[in-house]
Formats: structure tokens, sequence, C-alpha cells
């Protein structure tokens, strides 16, 4: 994959097909941006470069991607929980291997745990790995 570093510049992607397709990230497009920021296909290198977005309906878009990296997972599901909460990669990980909760900030675990729509099953989970939660 080439990318270039220049935020202005175009992105180019090498898919699995090869097909070469060029994005633009640019953080200035709010639109095009938005776009990129809701298409499952969208790699997570793009992901990464619009997370710096100021626009909030991308970061929020960006949390329920199931391309995310685990870090921004982690960084906006703090900011939006309930798009945490339907995110596909952090339900399927939660439910396989729910000991990946422990590199969560404890910022994002308390926002979870206090949403009104998280399972109580998490709410559980939550509380062996941040006791600290019940005094919160």
């Amino acid at each position: 994959m080439l990318v270039n570093p220049d935020p202005k510049a175009k992105s180019v992607i090498h898919f699995p097909e090869d097909t070469t397709i060029p994005i633009t990230v640019t953080l200035e497009n709010i639109e095009s941006d938005r776009c990129l920021a809701s298409d499952v296909n969208t790699p997570p290198e793009i992901l990464r470069k619009l997370a710096a977005s100021c626009d909030r309906s991308i970061r929020e878009s960006l949390a329920s991607h199931p391309n995310i990296p685990i870090d921004l997972l982690w960084e906006l599901g703090a900011q939006f929980p309930d798009k945490l909460l339907q995110n596909p990669k952090f339900k399927r990980l939660l439910w396989e291997n729910s000991v990946f909760l422990q590199q969560m900030p404890y910022k994002t675990a308390a926002n979870l745990f206090f949403h009104r729509s998280s399972p109580d099953k998490l709410r559980e989970i939550l509380l062996n790995y941040y006791p600290a939660l019940i005094d919160y």
C-alpha cells in the first residue's frame, strides 16, 4: 500500500483485487471525509487520518466502524459509548475474548459501565477488571 504523508495529497490504496483507487483525506472536505468514515471498506490507515477530524459526525461514525484500530476504538468509545456498543469489532472481541477489555482506558470503561444501553453482562465483566467503577 502506498500512502503519501502529505495530508492534502491523494493517498493511493491497493486493494487485494489489484485495483488502484485514489482516496483523498484532506480533513477539509467534510462531505467526502464523512463518506469515507461511513464506508465499511475504508482501510484502517485512512480511518486513523479521519480520527483527527474536528467534525463530530466523522468521529462518531468511526466509533462504530468495523475496521477501526483498537486504540482509536477505545479513544472514540469514550466519547461515543453507544456507537462503541454497536461496533461489530467490539461485539466480536467482547464475546470471543473479554480479556481485551483490560487494555481499555478507565474513562472508556466508566462511560460504558454507566451507559444506559450497556448489557448487564458487560457491566459484570467491566467490574472484574475495574473494581473501582463501583465507587465512581
